[in-house]
């Protein structure tokens, strides 16, 4: 995984040279200071998705196995979308120095365009393809299970957030199964949703 991240990272950053040039922007200090910035921006944007990948089940509801292609298609639909508003939101609050006066924020501005855009574009396509096609090994879930004193520890942390779980069944897919449902003592019992 950290292959590709590199990759990726690296592939952003080549890609943002390249996009200084088609946009005028010189090597000088701001520029210089803006690829740096671009790495970090850039993992940001990889490792939402590449996360999302690794989390994802390796069994779906009925038991059967999750190749990489369902799972990249997920990690897509539960965090692709908080990765494009957030390469949007960023966009939004650079947006001012487009218009101004000074060459040291119109650099600033191009600069981040780029990092913006192609981080964007290889979380999104690029990532998710190249973890489709590689199919990595991911080790199951269920490998991981709670210790009694961790289970008991889970069992109250539902119970503070009983209020949160309703909606559980939307965001994880638990329609039409039966949710669990904390009863005051502490108890889990099954109920349907």
């Amino acid at each position: 995984m950290s292959l590709v991240m590199a990759f990726c990272i690296a592939g952003i950053d080549l890609d943002i040279v390249g996009g200084m040039w088609l946009t005028g922007v010189h090597i000088n200090v701001i520029s210089v200071a803006n690829l740096v910035l671009a790495i970090g921006l850039s993992v940001d944007y990889c490792s939402h998705i590449a996360h999302a990948y690794i989390t994802m089940p390796c069994v779906d509801k009925n038991g059967n196995a999750v190749n990489s292609v369902e799972r990249s298609i997920n990690a897509l639909i539960h965090i692709g979308p908080s990765v494009v508003s957030g390469g949007f939101t960023t966009f939004l609050g650079v947006l001012c120095l487009g218009w101004s006066g000074s060459n040291v924020f119109r650099i600033f501005f191009k600069m981040f365009c780029l990092t913006i855009g192609w981080g964007l574009l290889y979380g999104i396509f690029v990532i998710p393809v190249i973890l489709a096609w590689i199919d990595l090994n991911i080790p199951d879930h269920s490998a991981l299970a709670l210790s009694p004193g961790e289970q008991k520890k889970d069992r109250m942390t539902d119970r503070w957030n009983k209020n949160a779980r309703k909606d559980v069944d939307e965001k994880w897919g638990f329609r039409g199964q039966p949710m669990p449902k904390v009863e005051e003592e502490g108890e889990i019992e099954m109920v349907e949703a």
